[in-house]
């Protein structure tokens, strides 16, 4: 219980809107604590310790103002100080204001007693509103629990701890940040504080992504060279030398069916191992360049939306169904000119192919081309439909819900 209480303390209380009862003489001084401020004073009370020290936030309406609580053993009791050091988490603050890294501390209890702005920037919120037990609550559901999970293991054992988090960004865009968690303790062992700094690692992610790609796919080109080709390249002098010496029988043709299988069955293996990539303009432009020997001519291309944030399902879809429209102008259209357009309208993805042909007819047959168009449509939830284009020719308009990916961990 408080046996005394000095001016300012009251006044302090009074000028804050508190009750002066509630901490004057003889009022319980521990039991209105934090359970981590109110063990470590009695760790001082049971004579345990020679002093407990912690730093807290008290903010009002209009100013942040941080303490730090001392207190020191007296025989029968213990000296409790408050000391204003708003000067120095200003001084702190001003320079970590400057810093693009992730800043937060928090307290024993886990509560945030500063967050700097960089972190505010990444949450899109007020810094005021993430102090307290809401640093973390603006963050995707899996992330917060891995987040919050990693800096109460580390305020338990003390042991540091590095996480990467993905943070969606505005533009549909995926960042990953890099956390390195550590914990503070007294000369007791007893907790003083977390802390978190988290630093932005999205592009060497994606380098180190696309050199392990890269070092894969040149794996597989020596494997395909090694094994395949040399297979087929065997296979294909033996029936050169066959033929020359009229010597094509049926055992032969076996071994040669045999040795195809093989190697059919070898690429289907190695085509397993190929590692994913996301798709860019460069995977369509190598479809529409293919589609122009066929047309004679080359299909404008406009990109509206960022297509490395498809997932692979979508991906691999909209490269089909770009493919196959134009498959289409080139047989049926008679066309002189033909565009894509692929845009983001709304939460859909949009392809739209044009051409100026001789149109759809009135009542068009159900061809196999039109029909896995739409199927692909179906099986990722939306529609495709096709219409005379204003000028004439054909407009097909390819609409799927925009599934985004979510790099893996």
């Amino acid at each position: 219980r408080i046996r005394f209480a000095n001016q300012r303390w009251v006044q302090f209380c009074i000028d804050n809107g508190g009750q002066p009862d509630a901490v004057s003489p003889p009022a319980d001084y521990l039991a209105a604590c934090d359970p981590h401020t109110a063990a470590g004073l009695g760790a001082v009370l049971a004579g345990e310790a020679d002093y407990f020290e912690t730093e807290y936030p008290c903010h009002g309406p209009t100013v942040e103002r941080w303490f730090r609580m001392v207190a020191t053993s007296l025989a029968g009791g213990a000296l409790v100080l408050h000391l204003d050091i708003t000067g120095e988490y200003v001084r702190v603050s001003r320079w970590l204001e400057t810093t693009p890294s992730a800043i937060i501390e928090l307290g024993p209890g886990g509560d945030a007693v500063f967050v700097n702005q960089a972190w505010s920037r990444y949450m899109r919120v007020p810094r005021r509103s993430l102090l307290g037990r809401n640093w973390a609550d603006h963050l995707p559901g899996e992330d917060r629990e891995r987040l919050i999970g990693a800096a109460e293991a580390s305020a338990a054992d003390h042991t540091d701890r590095t996480i990467d988090i993905a943070l969606p960004m505005d533009d549909g865009s995926i960042s990953w940040i890099r956390f390195l968690i550590s914990a503070y303790t007294d000369d007791y062992g007893r907790l003083r504080r977390v802390s978190l700094v988290g630093m932005d690692v999205t592009a060497p992610r994606q380098l180190n992504e696309q050199l392990a790609a890269a070092a894969e796919r040149e794996r597989i080109a020596a494997d395909i060279h090694d094994v395949v080709i040399q297979d087929l390249v065997a296979t294909g002098i033996g029936l050169e030398v066959a033929q020359r010496q009229g010597k094509v029988t049926p055992d032969l043709l076996a071994d040669v069916s045999h040795s195809l299988d093989r190697s059919i069955a070898d690429l289907r293996a190695l085509a397993v191992r190929l590692p994913s990539q996301r798709l860019g303009s460069a995977d369509v432009d190598v479809v529409v360049r293919r589609a122009a020997l066929a047309l004679g001519f080359r299909p404008t291309v406009k990109i509206d939306v960022d297509l490395a944030v498809l997932d692979e399902h979508t991906s691999a879809h909209l490269v089909a169904v770009i493919n196959e429209a134009l498959s289409n102008v080139a047989q049926h259209a008679h066309a002189t000119r033909s565009s894509v357009l692929i845009a983001r309208d709304g939460g859909d993805l949009v392809l739209a192919v044009r051409d100026d042909g001789i149109g759809m007819p009135d009542a068009p047959s159900r061809r196999s081309g039109t029909a896995n168009i739409a199927r692909r449509a179906t099986e990722l939830g939306g529609a495709a439909t096709w219409s005379r284009g204003r000028d004439g020719g054909t407009v097909l308009d390819w609409r799927v819900p925009l599934n985004e990916s979510r790099p893996s961990a």
